[in-house]
């Protein structure tokens, strides 16, 4: 019960399990553009499970987290491995990464080591974390881009 990277439904909002200790939990809602890691107290979301408050759900991420894209592209591998570069080296330190004063030092690392700006690195992190913390996860999301099923032509605009 509660391992990393399990999904919850919470009321309207899905969140997932990004660490936990005997007391504490870090979690992040996938659904939010602006999200970022929350704590709560382990038996706090222990008591919302037995109550039926919240409920675990199906990880709408799953298939892109373990293969991005059925069509992966140069372009879209540079970008994930850029991402990687950027944040690996930061990701590992849990819980320090989730305390917004340590998240602040770490993202100032990374504009200091980096051509980046700090939407960026905060974009990259975000990606990572509601998608499943993996580096796949940092693959640019196509899936929803274009018409469906209809070819592009180029022309003069």
């Amino acid at each position: 019960m509660l391992l990393v990277n399990d999904v919850y439904s919470y009321g309207r909002r899905n969140f997932r399990i990004l660490w936990r200790d005997a007391d504490l939990v870090y979690w992040i809602d996938i659904d939010s553009k602006n999200a970022l890691p929350e704590p709560i107290k382990q038996v706090e979301l222990i008591s919302l499970l037995e109550n039926q408050t919240i409920r675990y759900i199906s990880d709408p991420h799953e298939r892109f987290a373990i293969s991005p894209s059925s069509q992966e592209s140069k372009w879209g591998k540079n970008i994930q491995a850029e991402g990687w570069l950027m944040i690996s080296p930061y990701v590992q330190q849990e819980p320090e990464i989730y305390l917004r004063a340590e998240l602040g030092k770490m993202i100032q690392l990374i504009l200091a080591t980096h051509n980046t700006t700090k939407q960026t690195v905060y974009a990259k992190l975000r990606a990572y974390w509601q998608k499943g913390k993996s580096p796949n996860c940092l693959y640019p999301d196509t899936r929803k881009n274009g018409g469906a099923g209809k070819t592009k032509s180029a022309g003069l605009k």
